[in-house]
């Protein structure tokens, strides 16, 4: 029987409608720039569902992405200790950043399946068996064998237990030796996933460097699960933003298959959560794979580099038709972007911010006869934006 009211409504811990009120110091639009030619102040409304999913597409060496998303995570847990995670291959954790352990996953594979009477129940026991299944596969790659060989066929209880128990079960059961071990200590890990609480950028989980692509992969996975089981297991509703720096080798040319579908749909899971709680997600990519397949409203651009999207070829520009972006990017100001609503398809050609960031803090103060959704809206401000064709 499922209680902690069906596991926050399975998972969907801290809905956009109904529920405690939660702190309202951070529900406010972010000033994330400047429209081009004094054109004035661009702010987006991070944490309206409609809003909640931004994808910043650039070259790590050419675009400020990094110092923009470094800065979002900044301004956020400065005014909120419990708002800001962040998975990150780019960024180096503090010295003095502390242990932060993660114990929901076991938590979270004590409960049954969902009962029928909720109709997202299929979602829960879909990305709970995604988890644990896709888990034993990396591990399989790291380990250099077939899936098959690595752990002997398993069964659990649906009706009162997720599948890492089973798994767990049969590790027990099996001959002692090196490799139950191996996997019983690197099921263990998910006991207790350890995230970094800094003082400045909240919690970080940081992808080893020096690992190679599978253990890379484990590490992203790990992450993901973890945070997904956390959200269940709070307490109070909480407003949260998760920055995901992807790694571009997870995604692109020679990735593996295996790789690439499982981070993706570890990707899909967190855009999910973005429309069934109150998290918002920041995808940092230098590929436009798979912000385009996973409906990011929000897509800023740019100079690309080895890319799925060439943004400087001659047959964007002549699409786009926005010579004063590429103007500026020959000029050297890498900070101009290109922002795109994928929904409207408006475009701006905006100065972005690489310090400074800044809250409004006069949102709402005004009374305005507009619903908060629509007053918020980027396309609001000034009237600039020009619609466009798609980009190919």
């Amino acid at each position: 029987m499922l209680d902690r009211i069906q596991v926050c409504l399975l998972l969907g811990a801290f809905l956009r409608l109904g529920g405690k009120r939660m702190e309202k110091t951070i529900q406010k639009p972010i000033i994330i720039g400047n429209f081009l030619n004094d054109g004035g102040e661009m702010a987006w409304a991070w944490w309206l569902e409609e809003h909640s999913r931004l994808a910043i597409i650039g070259d790590n060496s050419l675009s400020p992405k990094h110092d923009m998303v470094k800065e979002l995570a900044r301004l956020v847990h400065e005014h909120d200790k419990k708002a800001v995670f962040w998975i990150t291959g780019e960024e180096e954790v503090p010295a003095t950043a502390q242990d932060m352990d993660i114990t929901a996953i076991e938590w979270v594979e004590k409960f049954p399946d969902p009962p029928e009477i909720f109709s997202d129940r299929q979602d829960f026991i879909n990305n709970r068996n995604f988890f644990s299944s896709s888990y034993l596969q990396l591990l399989a790659k790291v380990k250099g064998v077939n899936r098959k060989d690595l752990l002997p066929p398993a069964s659990f209880r649906a009706h009162v237990e997720g599948p890492l128990m089973g798994y767990q079960r049969v590790v027990e059961s099996m001959e002692d030796g090196e490799n139950k071990e191996w996997i019983k200590a690197r099921l263990n890990e998910l006991s207790h996933v350890v995230w970094k609480a800094t003082e400045e950028h909240g919690a970080m989980f940081t992808l080893p460097k020096e690992k190679t692509l599978y253990e890379r992969a484990l590490a992203f996975l790990q992450a993901v699960w973890s945070y997904w089981a956390y959200l269940g297991s709070l307490d109070n509703p909480q407003q949260l933003l998760m920055i995901v720096e992807l790694p571009k080798e997870f995604v692109y040319k020679e990735a593996p298959e295996d790789v690439q579908r499982i981070v993706v749909e570890a990707l899909r899971i967190l855009n999910y959560l973005t429309v069934v709680t109150t998290t918002t997600l920041v995808l940092s990519s230098e590929t436009l794979y798979p912000a385009a397949e996973q409906n990011f409203r929000y897509r800023l651009f740019f100079q690309t580099q080895d890319s799925d999207i060439a943004i400087e070829s001659n047959e964007i520009k002549e699409a786009l038709q926005m010579p004063e972006l590429y103007g500026a990017w020959e000029l050297g100001f890498s900070h101009v972007g290109m922002w795109e609503d994928s929904h409207s398809m408006v475009r701006y050609v905006s100065e972005f911010r690489r310090s400074g960031t800044s809250f409004m803090d006069d949102f709402g103060e005004e009374p305005t006869d507009m619903p908060v959704e629509e007053a918020a809206q980027i396309e609001t401000a000034n009237g600039q934006g020009e619609k466009q064709e798609e980009l190919a």
